[in-house]
């Protein structure tokens, strides 16, 4: 199969452990432009994070993907396709100070992320674990945001999770997804990095079995799922494993987009 678009996560993908994209990982994607093909981000970051990757990768001006989905995005264009409704968006933060989650918001009318009182320590992990991003995170009121998108929250135990779940479960306009290790993003139902793959292949005339993906979290299951070849690093979580198509033999610290795009591209 002659693949023309690879789709790459950021974290625990295309970035070593030390948050950097290598040598020879900038190498391979540089061939790749060089000979016709392209590469999008696929990223469950916020923008102004992602943007920044994409333009060390020269993808800047595709279609690339932010927000796991939630933001279709090129330079200087950026478009949140769906919003949680306000009132339901509500009743989520009620649950969630309830039962003592820390969480941080995200709205369309501002790039950072906003946080309450009592998800300080949470912020804190977050800028400890993604000492690179650029985010700014505001303390407010978040019950009273509108334009809400995207919840990240934090699970401590697999009470949490659970909760989580049902929560998903039990409203059909909700989605729950494990984004990495502690950390799980609530946001509008049918929208994906799956959803954001089947935008880019319209734009880009191309079909979804053109199309490489490869991830390493639970939230790149519906992509790495159904595009024409999907790819799981050898340092994803199980269930994505379960679905790829390949499991890579090596890790995001091993160079594995390298070998990636000259066993299946070039």
């Amino acid at each position: 199969m002659d693949y023309k678009l690879l789709i790459t996560d950021l974290d625990g993908t295309m970035l070593n452990s030390k948050s950097e994209i290598s040598k020879k990982n900038l190498e391979a994607v540089h061939e790749l432009q060089q000979r016709g093909k392209f590469i999008s981000v696929g990223s469950g970051r916020l923008y102004v994070d992602a943007i920044k990757f994409a333009r060390q990768l020269g993808c800047q001006n595709n279609f690339n993907i932010a927000n796991g989905g939630l933001t279709i995005f090129k330079e200087g264009e950026e478009e949140v396709v769906a919003h949680f409704e306000e009132n339901f968006y509500k009743r989520i933060v009620d649950i969630l100070r309830y039962n003592n989650i820390p969480f941080v918001v995200m709205t369309s009318k501002y790039s950072g992320a906003f946080y309450d009182e009592s998800s300080k320590e949470f912020v804190h992990k977050c800028k400890s674990i993604n000492q690179d991003t650029l985010i700014d995170f505001v303390e407010t009121d978040v019950r009273e945001l509108k334009n809400v998108f995207k919840i990240s929250s934090s699970y401590k135990n697999v009470d949490h999770i659970f909760l989580h779940r049902e929560m998903e479960r039990l409203h059909s306009d909700i989605r729950a997804d494990i984004a990495g290790e502690y950390f799980i993003d609530l946001s509008p139902r049918g929208v994906s990095k799956w959803s954001g793959a089947l935008r880019i292949a319209k734009e880009m005339g191309i079909s979804t079995k053109e199309i490489i993906a490869v991830g390493d979290q639970e939230n790149d299951m519906q992509i790495v799922g159904n595009v024409g070849l999907g790819i799981a690093m050898k340092n994803a979580v199980d269930r994505l494993k379960n679905v790829a198509d390949v499991v890579l033999p090596y890790t995001n610290d091993e160079d594995g987009l390298y070998h990636l795009i000259h066993e299946y591209m070039l």
